[in-house]
């Protein structure tokens, strides 16, 4: 008996972290695409692109992102807007593509005019990225629900019809003997 449930806790500890790394994942890409849809609106609005980058620190929900993004934007104003050092520290602690993009579309804002554009291109990207994350995540609860559901309903029904049907094959042994 302890080693099946050593095997289960071993199991269990793996399970939840790919949970967690799903679920911290799919946070991050939400508060990215909120930060897009804002920066985007800034900066059509005409705002520098500094001052844009910190406003938009309000509208992340995802706590860990927003207090590295928020340290982020300190260390940008202390390497005099360098993009290139402080981004290394936000990339180590969200090794994600769509981080990577992000930064690297920031990083060639000062050499590109159109980060309207780039922005708008990796805001449909993430779109698509939550929809399929989400639709699988519940797709998956789902699953999870009906299954549950049928074992429930086959038991049940094993509970309530095996003893009639027993009675019934006797009755029936009974009458035909």
């Amino acid at each position: 008996m302890s080693l099946i449930s050593s095997i289960i806790i071993f199991f269990v500890y793996d399970i939840l972290i790919i949970y967690f790394k799903r679920k911290d994942k799919l946070n991050t890409l939400v508060s990215i695409h909120l930060y897009i849809l804002n920066l985007t609106l800034l900066l059509t609005a005409s705002m520098p692109l500094y001052e844009a980058m910190k406003r938009c620190s309000d509208v992340i929900q995802y706590k860990r992102f927003k207090d590295n993004y928020i340290t982020f934007i300190e260390e940008l104003r202390i390497y005099n807007f360098e993009i290139s050092k402080p981004s290394k520290k936000l990339l180590d602690k969200f090794d994600y593509d769509e981080v990577y993009s992000l930064v690297n579309i920031l990083k060639e804002s000062k050499r590109n005019d159109s980060i309207i554009a780039l922005l708008d291109t990796l805001k449909s990207t993430i779109s698509t990225k939550i929809y399929s994350n989400t639709k699988n995540y519940y797709l998956k609860d789902t699953y999870g629900i009906m299954f549950l559901t049928v074992l429930l309903l086959l038991s049940c029904f094993l509970v309530v019809i095996y003893p009639i049907s027993v009675q019934i094959l006797n009755s029936l042994n009974i009458i035909l003997s």
